[in-house]
């Protein structure tokens, strides 16, 4: 049985070291040496009042705007996805069906994939001519209303073996960016809405030095403030909401034996 004198103890006392780590660092995940020494009794609910200059809601908002900035509001798509208009050579298997169908244009080759029924182009593959390096590649998936939707994926190798793709709507609109880096093990991702393409959600996981990995999910509210931050890891879970001049901290811990 637990004595409700320690527990309370116990609880107070992590409520003072975890907002002083709060305070310090935009992301209260990465400071292991001190909630190492946190007693197993750090679950806790926090209400404060939402600071004039917060660190984990700046966090945020500036990796959204360093995101969204390098990301155009529409793409055009300089490509057709109709089997008859494309002029290039055929390419078939033993029994007679369609593989891909190869066009040049300058110094790339572009390769159109038919889809499963063979009526229209699913993906297309864009090549360096003379390395066979893969340039880019698009994808073209139809909903079941009828509407499509495209996923334009642009590999860059010469910077840090990154990569980025693109959910692009019937339209042109841009409505997810999504970031790759280091081999694909460290990704960022920025929603918005297909009504005015503003920031709606940001999503952001990385491995750290050490090996673990985090994870962090924010959500934006319709005056591009955020209005809640989830950031998880192997040791804890910590829940940020902002409700008018209110900021709401939970802070969980994960694999604790009581």
């Amino acid at each position: 049985m637990i004595n409700p004198i320690t527990f309370r103890a116990s609880v107070q006392y992590n409520k003072e070291v975890e907002q002083n780590l709060i305070s310090e660092s935009p992301n209260p995940l990465r400071l292991k040496a001190s909630l190492s020494s946190l007693s197993a009794l750090s679950n806790y609910n926090q209400v404060m009042v939402r600071p004039k200059f917060d660190k984990d809601s700046m966090y945020v908002l500036t990796r959204v705007d360093e995101l969204n900035k390098v990301t155009p509001s529409k793409l055009e798509l300089p490509y057709s996805f109709d089997m008859n208009s494309i002029n290039g050579e055929r390419f078939y298997d033993k029994s007679g069906k369609l593989l891909y169908i190869r066009e040049f244009g300058g110094d790339f080759a572009r390769d159109y994939y038919p889809a499963e029924d063979s009526t229209r182009i699913e993906k297309i593959f864009e090549r360096d001519k003379d390395s066979g390096a893969l340039i880019s590649k698009i994808e073209r998936n139809i909903r079941d209303d009828g509407t499509a939707k495209t996923i334009v994926t642009i590999f860059d190798e010469k910077v840090n073996n990154k990569y980025t793709m693109f959910q692009v709507a019937e339209d042109g609109a841009i409505s997810s960016v999504t970031e790759f880096s280091g081999k694909g093990k460290n990704f960022r991702t920025l929603f918005r809405s297909p009504y005015n393409i503003q920031p709606v959600r940001y999503i952001e996981a990385r491995e750290t030095d050490d090996g673990e990995f985090e994870f962090l999910d924010a959500t934006l509210d319709s005056n591009q403030q955020v209005a809640e931050i989830k950031r998880t890891s192997a040791a804890k879970e910590v829940n940020i909401k902002y409700t008018g001049a209110q900021k709401i901290i939970d802070v969980k811990q994960k694999n604790i034996d009581y």
